[in-house]
């Protein structure tokens, strides 16, 4: 992340804090925490996998993680700040 960016997230929870009710601030933490948690959790378990589905399993734990942190990312930032992103790794693949 620039600093470009991270004054953006800043501002965005700014603006957020001072536009929404209490309420509001603590549904999008739960859900932009929520979010990063299970993505964490679920690569941590799938690190963990020795059975024959293994590899089914890693693949489908890697599509909800990136589903999970793109959710969360989308919260705190923005979709399109999440796609210039995106666009920057397929660019360098």
């Amino acid at each position: 992340m620039t600093q470009e960016d991270i004054e953006s997230v800043a501002q965005k929870i700014r603006a957020a804090g001072l536009h929404t009710s209490w309420n509001d601030l603590m549904i999008l933490s739960k859900d932009a925490i929520g979010s990063i948690v299970d993505a964490f959790q679920g690569l941590l378990r799938n690190t963990f996998l020795l059975d024959s589905e293994a590899l089914t399993s890693r693949e489908e734990t890697q599509r909800t993680a990136l589903e999970s942190l793109s959710k969360s990312l989308i919260l705190l930032t923005s979709e399109a700040q999440l796609l210039r992103w995106k666009s920057e790794v397929l660019a360098k693949i």
